[in-house]
């Protein structure tokens, strides 16, 4: 009868330690699965990424002043292109043969760089979340290709 007690004691040890391990690997495999690589992240993931985006836009005075910055230094950029494109089209009527194509492909160049610029500008003042709501308000809401670019706030 000892023995037999004693086998019951060690069998139902063995079934409650193997009842515990399969307990906590269930609870472990289940708080990895819901808080790290899981549900928890993916559901948290739209609220986390507005929260680091409001931290960056809003609480980052770098940002604010790099992106006011970047839009008077895109416009002056086109202002610069512009300039350079006048004085090479005044060259061209007085350039011999090889110099004007020189020139004529310069231009090509100047004038793609330009139009590079300006849509950048126009796609960064539409950035409403974002870049574009720090634009000088006297900056020009859009750039036009067709048009002189006068970068000079007003006020």
């Amino acid at each position: 009868m000892r023995a037999v007690m004693r086998h019951g004691w060690r069998l139902s040890a063995t079934v409650t330690g193997l009842g515990a391990v399969t307990v906590v690997t269930v609870l472990v495999l289940a708080l990895m699965w819901t808080f790290g690589w899981g549900w928890f992240s993916a559901t948290t993931a739209e609220l986390r990424g507005q929260q680091a985006q409001r931290e960056r836009v809003e609480a980052g005075g770098d940002y604010r002043i790099a992106a006011y910055e970047h839009f008077f230094d895109l416009c002056a950029a086109v202002q610069s292109k512009e300039s350079t494109i006048a004085q090479l089209e005044a060259e061209l009527p007085g350039a011999d043969q090889r110099r004007a194509e020189q020139v004529r492909t310069t231009l090509t160049a100047l004038r793609s760089s330009r139009a590079s610029a300006i849509h950048e500008y126009n796609a960064d003042a539409r950035k409403a979340a974002t870049t574009g709501r720090f634009r000088d308000l006297g900056l020009p809401r859009q750039l036009d290709i067709e048009e002189e670019t006068s970068c000079v706030p007003r006020r």
